[in-house]
């Protein structure tokens, strides 16, 4: 089934959007003379790809706390999902189904919540590409007060049919008006216009995210007095007035649970922008949180040998050429320190400097020559390990995730990959080799030569240092 507040499986921007339209094609009611006693507002998407549901949440009555707006209702006979539906989510006026988003069906600063989400119960998914008709809300208009009362799309998903991704759209607010700017005027009030750019545009968590706000009052002789940002992370909200200034925030992991929008990957900042005609507008800034993960990893086959000679023929005194390759699987730069040794002798060791997976600097090696002159005849181990590992730039009050942590993306890339790796070596001398089968030899991975080796005798060569004069 699908469900509502999944996190997103591909947070990329999507070109849909959902949108309010009234009925003569426009966001907006105008009602200067406060005839009307209920207003219907669609609620649209387009340019949509195949989708198999969605998931609309609103707010409204945003001007100043007052209840312009009142007891909605719902009609979505005749969606674009046809008619094999089922409610995964509905409420109206804080009433149902009002889960998600941390606001668990409370009124938000004294704002109504409605949300409605559909699911496909059918193999039947809209059209390739999906335009029309979500549902329509009817409200009930309060006269008694003058301003702006908002439609305020916070959030809206749909899921795409086939993949079971849940995908945000691009979303348009409506509004009804009956109030003037200025007063003296018949000019009906407008909202302003907002704009922001995130800095990056996905923060990673811990990190400090920079907001580029552009505000454009659209009201004849007013400005702009703040902008309250609610962050929806738990942290207390803050006014900005000199909107000339860059914001700034941490999106700090602070505590685990479904219930943090860090945690979950995805946070809801709310703009409350107040005006000098007391005009009250809200907008909604997602913010994609990168998790940090660190996973540095021994690469994929990374651990080789050459000795000029096949792996089986390798007898004291040759030189054997290991190569180690390190890699960053992780989704920021680190460093770490690589080692490659034959038991307790360090053959190599180096710093490096990795960065985030997919870059060219992702990866790197090291090389080391093992002489094995005056070894005696035995299996040896060959291992490299890393260690030393350092995150960058990790905040101290955001929690930076250490060691091999993402193994399900490593269990899927390179199921061998870990913080260390070893070889096992098999030394012999030629009087000795004609003891084992040579094709074999040279046609099995060392593991399991080991372990023929000891099945086939090995163990007594190793027991018997001076096997070399013992009868074969």
């Amino acid at each position: 089934m699908w469900l509502p507040f999944a996190p997103s499986v591909h947070a990329q921007p999507a070109p849909a959007r959902v949108y309010i339209e009234s009925p003569n094609g426009s966001s907006n009611f105008t009602d200067l003379g406060k005839t009307r006693s209920s207003i219907t507002f669609s609620v649209k998407i387009a340019s949509a790809p195949s989708i198999g549901g969605f998931l609309v949440f609103i707010i409204y009555n945003s001007t100043g706390n007052k209840s312009i707006l009142t007891s909605p209702s719902i009609d979505y006979s005749g969606n674009v999902l046809g008619g094999t539906t089922s409610v995964v989510n509905n409420c109206i006026a804080n009433l149902g189904i009002c889960s998600g988003l941390d606001y668990n069906g409370v009124a938000l600063n004294g704002l109504d919540v409605l949300s409605l989400g559909l699911a496909i119960q059918c193999d039947c998914p809209t059209p390739a590409v999906t335009n029309g008709l979500l549902f329509n809300v009817t409200f009930h208009v309060n006269s008694a007060i003058s301003g702006i009362g908002q439609i305020h799309l916070l959030e809206a998903q749909y899921s795409a049919a086939g993949t079971g991704d849940h995908i945000d759209a691009a979303t348009y607010d409506g509004y009804y008006v009956n109030t003037a700017c200025p007063s003296s005027s018949q000019t009906p009030c407008q909202p302003p216009t907002v704009a922001y750019q995130i800095t990056p545009a996905m923060p990673s968590q811990g990190s400090v995210a920079s907001f580029n706000l552009t505000v454009t009052d659209n009201n004849r002789g007013a400005s702009i007095t703040y902008v309250r940002w609610d962050w929806g992370d738990t942290t207390l909200a803050q006014n900005q007035t000199d909107l000339s200034q860059l914001m700034q925030h941490i999106f700090a992991l602070t505590s685990f649970g479904a219930s943090n929008c860090v945690f979950q990957g995805k946070c809801l900042v709310g703009l409350t922008i107040h005006d000098t005609d007391a005009i009250v507008w809200q907008s909604t800034v997602v913010v994609t949180i990168l998790h940090i993960f660190v996973d540095i990893s021994v690469g994929p086959t990374a651990l080789t040998l050459q000795s000029g000679n096949p792996i089986s023929q390798i007898f004291p005194g040759t030189s054997v050429y290991v190569t180690a390759v390190i890699r960053n699987f992780g989704t920021v730069a680190e460093t770490a320190t690589m080692s490659i040794a034959s038991e307790s002798k360090v053959l190599n060791s180096s710093l490096f400097s990795l960065g985030p997976q997919g870059l060219h600097n992702a990866s790197s090696s090291i090389s080391a020559v093992w002489d094995t002159s005056g070894l005696t005849p035995r299996v040896y181990s060959i291992f490299v390990t890393i260690s030393n590992l350092v995150t960058p730039g990790c905040s101290s009050i955001g929690i930076c995730l250490k060691g091999n942590v993402n193994q399900t993306y490593v269990a899927q890339t390179d199921p061998t990959s870990t913080l260390s790796k070893t070889l096992y070596v098999l030394i012999v001398t030629p009087e000795a080799l004609g003891t084992f089968s040579l094709s074999l030899l040279q046609s099995t991975a060392l593991g399991v030569i080991v372990l023929l080796g000891v099945g086939a005798g090995l163990a007594r060569f190793m027991r018997k240092p001076s096997y070399e004069t013992e009868p074969l």
